[in-house]
């Protein structure tokens, strides 16, 4: 049995993961930790922004409208790297690394937790879509009326379509 997390009430719950949290109007949080450092990368999954902070400060900032991204820095004599991939958009699956000096030190691999529900409930908001242009097409709906269940459409889905996200977390070994 899994426990989720209650991070924020808008937010949408994940597996509960100490060092990562996703939801989507909150967006991707994953806190790495190399000696007594905090490293924690955001990345926002509407608008693109993307931010690296060490011990709560921004050393990286950018925007990225990509699959895949890199953030590189120094710090405290070591080259650091930060990989940012979105392997399947459709189905929320990323991932994310750190790299120090150019050794993996942690990977965390975010993805869908895929329910029990049918197709139609997991896709509503598609399917509804669907609906919606076709009456636009056919000329039953106006586009004022397009935009009004748009907008009816993304508050529904926020508040009330819950998606749960797993995030595992896979640590380089240091047997090696």
């Amino acid at each position: 049995m899994n426990e989720y997390s209650n991070y924020d009430k808008n937010f949408q719950p994940t597996v509960k993961n100490k060092h990562a949290h996703f939801s989507l109007p909150g967006g991707l949080k994953i806190n790495f930790q190399d000696e007594n450092h905090t490293i924690m990368f955001w990345a926002s999954p509407f608008t693109g922004n993307e931010k690296v902070l060490v011990n709560e400060e921004t050393i990286s900032q950018k925007r990225t409208f990509g699959r895949s991204t890199k953030h590189s820095f120094q710090f405290n004599g070591n080259d650091y790297d930060i990989e940012f991939s979105i392997k399947n958009l459709i189905k929320y699956s990323w991932s994310c690394s750190l790299y120090r000096n150019g050794e993996l030190l942690k990977n965390f691999e975010i993805k869908e937790n895929r329910s029990d529900k049918s197709f139609f409930l997991k896709n509503w908001e598609f399917i509804a879509g669907g609906f919606v242009g076709v009456a636009f097409a056919l000329g039953y709906l106006s586009l004022y009326e397009v935009f009004g269940f748009l907008a009816l459409g993304i508050i529904i889905s926020f508040w009330h379509t819950q998606r749960f996200f797993e995030i595992s977390e896979m640590k380089k070994n240091l047997d090696e």
